[in-house]
């Protein structure tokens, strides 16, 4: 009987997030995501890049990569491929949800990660009625309201 090597948990960079990503990826899927989502010129999601991955197969990776600092998350933010901003934003969503646990119950974190989100916004980075629908839950109301978290 051989021992089997012990799991290397990835990197928690931004990198490998869209390796990972990018290697799930389905041209095919890709180009009828396309269509959907209307990214030709002058229509609602002109300009918008897809890598061909269905949000099942990106909640996956999101739990690979639940601990992804902010600096990593900022980078994913910044590609143009739409899975990898809507990766970043389940991530945030994720840790902000895990900040508001009993255990966790850490507000300033709360309330940094609602800031973040909206910097998202305002940059132009959640740009696509899915990505608002994904990001946008209830939970942040509280914070992104006042400032602080509820």
């Amino acid at each position: 009987m051989t021992d089997a090597p012990p799991h290397t948990p990835p990197p928690l960079t931004a990198s490998a997030v869209m390796a990972t990503l990018d290697g799930l990826a389905d041209p095919e899927l890709a180009v009828g995501m396309a269509r959907f989502f209307q990214t030709g010129p002058g229509q609602y999601g002109e300009g918008d890049v897809f890598i061909g991955l269905t949000v099942p197969v990106v909640r996956k990776v999101v739990k690979a990569f639940a601990a992804v600092p902010q600096a990593e998350i900022e980078r994913l933010l910044d590609s143009e491929v739409h899975e990898h901003r809507l990766t970043a934003l389940l991530i945030l969503v994720a840790q902000f949800e895990r900040a508001g646990r009993p255990s966790a119950d850490d507000d300033a974190l709360r309330t940094r990660l609602a800031a973040d989100y909206l910097g998202a916004v305002r940059r132009g980075r959640v740009n696509n009625w899915d990505l608002v629908d994904c990001s946008a839950p209830r939970s942040w109301e509280p914070t992104c309201s006042t400032g602080h978290a509820a």
